[in-house]
């Protein structure tokens, strides 16, 4: 399997006056679709099988598992 590196995201909701963090993790890519911008020291390694299917994002509210 492929790995790949996301992030936290976020972009401005004009209709809430503020910044918005997704609940998803993206790739550069995928942050550049959902027009959002990277979020500084939040990159993680994950497999690629666990995007959404044919998306540059992971599921809501997905947690990667850490290495201890």
């Amino acid at each position: 399997m492929a790995k790949v590196k996301v992030y936290r995201a976020r972009w401005y909701d004009a209709t809430k006056d503020d910044y918005v963090v997704s609940r998803r993790l993206a790739t550069k890519e995928g942050a550049r679709k959902m027009r959002a911008e990277l979020l500084e020291n939040t990159e993680v390694e994950i497999d690629d099988s666990v995007l959404e299917r044919g998306e540059q994002f992971t599921p809501r509210d997905f947690v990667p598992q850490t290495r201890e």
